[in-house]
């Protein structure tokens, strides 16, 4: 609420739509150009694969999982938590280059397809106890 009423005395209802829970987050995303994900905690971030998958990049905060996923400059780009300034600076970045904001998204449904397909994390999982059980403890 505290959100919304900011956005209408910043007469911003045109850009900002709050949208609540929304069953196809997949349509959604099909329409935006990046995603930002500004979260000060964050196990993985399931929506930047959901995004990934539709070539558009995301804007995250360096934390938790999503630096697992988003790899700075190449797939997306990274923040810190917290700052706004930088938030904001990112996000005027792919805004002003679209051509860049194509190419973070391209490579990031190639990685995407490479190290979170069921196939690659079946091979990751299998190569982890493939090392437990050469060095046991």
């Amino acid at each position: 609420m505290e959100l919304e009423a900011l956005a209408d005395r910043l007469a911003l209802d045109r850009q900002v739509h709050f949208l609540g829970w929304q069953a196809n987050v997949p349509a959604i995303i099909a329409n935006l150009d990046f995603l930002v994900l500004p979260s000060r905690s964050e196990g993985l971030g399931l929506v930047i694969l959901e995004g990934l998958a539709q070539a558009r990049p995301t804007i995250g905060s360096r934390v938790g999982g999503i630096q697992e996923i988003i790899r700075d400059g190449y797939n997306g780009l990274l923040v810190s938590p917290g700052d706004a300034a930088e938030l904001a600076q990112a996000i005027t970045h792919l805004l002003e280059n679209p051509d860049l904001t194509r190419q973070l998204g391209e490579r990031g449904r190639r990685d995407l397809a490479d190290n979170f397909s069921i196939e690659a994390m079946v091979k990751q999982t299998e190569q982890v106890y493939r090392t437990a059980l050469a060095d046991p403890i």
